[in-house]
C-alpha cells in the first residue's frame, strides 16, 4: 500500500514537512499534479495541488524509504 506525507509551501515558497500526517492511498491524486523536486527532505519530490504560492502537496514515503536500502 502506498503511503503518502503532506508537505506545506507559503507564499514565499518555503516548504514545511508535516511528519504526524501519513495518509494510505489518496484517489484525490490526481489534484497534485504539479511535481517539484526537493532538497533537505526525505522525501525528493513532492506533487503539489497548485504550481506557485501557498499549496499543500504530498510526497510518496515509498520513495523515500527506497534511498536507503
Amino acid at each position: 500500500m502506498t503511503r503518502y506525507i503532506f508537505y506545506l509551501r507559503n507564499k514565499e515558497g518555503a516548504i514545511q514537512r508535516l511528519p504526524n500526517i501519513i495518509v494510505g492511498p489518496i484517489s484525490l491524486l490526481g489534484t497534485y499534479e504539479y511535481e517539484e523536486s526537493i532538497t533537505d527532505f526525505p522525501e525528493r519530490v513532492v506533487r503539489w495541488a497548485n504550481k506557485t504560492g501557498c499549496s499543500v502537496g504530498i510526497a510518496n514515503l515509498a520513495e523515500c524509504a527506497a534511498q536507503f536500502r
